[in-house]
């Protein structure tokens, strides 16, 4: 018999909804002073467990629930005070659930919700930071791809010219 390879035989996505959230403004946002001199800082964690459950006929089944914490905070550099303060803050945890069809070890299932849960929630986030911030007429700001919050400034390159010509549009 062939093992199945991690995540795939081992979990399936079963339900994903949004577990709290917060919005907290510190401030009135001023275009005038705040504009160009804001900076965000992001948090992210996961807190995972493993549910015994019973489905609508009655057969008992495993469910992985992950709790993803995400939170952006916006924060104005040159303030009279000479520390950065807060004007607002958004956050919110997701609940991502899967069914279990083959237990994973615990190395697995650690490196699954570091990367896979919060992954699947990341859309979601994306779209309440937007939808929160452009509701209170406060400038969104651009939540980036998930894999991108990770990497080092040092890795991003910024494409400047492509080697391949795209067609041009006709009109």
């Amino acid at each position: 018999m062939v093992e199945a390879e991690f995540p795939h035989g081992y979990l399936q996505i079963n339900d994903l909804y949004r577990w709290d959230s917060r919005f907290e403004r510190e401030t009135e946002f001023q275009p005038e002073v705040h504009a160009g001199k804001t900076r965000i800082q992001s948090r992210e964690s996961v807190e995972s467990e493993l549910l015994e459950a019973v489905t609508e006929a009655g057969e008992p089944i495993k469910l992985l629930r992950a709790k993803v914490n995400l939170g952006i905070r916006i924060v104005f550099l040159e303030s009279p005070e000479g520390t950065p303060t807060t004007l607002h803050l958004v956050e919110a945890t997701f609940a991502v659930e899967y069914l279990v069809i083959r237990e994973p070890s615990e190395e697995q299932l650690a490196q699954f919700c570091k990367w896979n849960c919060i992954h699947n929630v990341w859309p979601f986030w994306r779209q309440y930071v937007f939808d929160t911030l452009k509701s209170a007429s406060l400038p969104v700001v651009a939540v980036p791809f998930f894999h991108q919050m990770g990497r080092a400034k040092s890795q991003r390159k910024k494409v400047t010219r492509s080697r391949k010509s795209l067609p041009k549009a006709q009109h």
